[in-house]
């Protein structure tokens, strides 16, 4: 996919696609690019182009009721908050911090981890931190999780 001019950009349009399937396995093979430096630099650089597109999918597939694909959207945001061009893309969307948010509920202890490791990347960021921080809703949760009981 990386090696193909247009691999990316095609998978972005599957990502956005109306058709659920579609959707489902293109962000399992970005979940798998998203991992390494290089395909997440150039995974965010698209994304910035379709900016809110990409948000919208991703923050769709997080309550989509397939777990492997909430876990895969998950770990997409995790990984494209680590680069600052995928963090303003997804923290200037508006519908990703309030699906995240959602996604604190989860039974599936593996999309919780995933949600929670994206969170504390966008925190090493001031600006995210900030923006986090301000979300009252959102620090109740983490600290209702913090003091569970529930070792997950």
């Amino acid at each position: 996919v990386l090696a193909h001019p247009k691999g990316i950009s095609r998978l972005l349009k599957l990502l956005s696609s109306r058709s659920a399937s579609a959707a489902r396995w293109a962000v399992r093979v970005i979940a798998s690019l998203s991992m390494d430096a290089s395909g997440r630099q150039r995974v965010c650089a698209l994304s910035s182009v379709k900016g809110d597109a990409v948000a919208l999918a991703l923050t769709k597939l997080l309550s989509c009721h397939d777990v492997e694909s909430e876990q895969c959207a998950a770990l997409v945001l995790g990984n494209l908050v680590l680069d600052p061009v995928g963090r303003e893309m997804l923290l200037r969307a508006p519908c990703v911090l309030p699906a995240v948010r959602d996604v604190l509920w989860t039974s599936d202890v593996k999309t919780l981890r995933y949600i929670a490791g994206a969170l504390r990347n966008v925190s090493f960021d001031e600006a995210g931190g900030r923006r986090l921080l301000s979300d009252r809703l959102l620090i109740k949760r983490l600290q209702e999780l913090i003091s569970s009981p529930d070792p997950t």
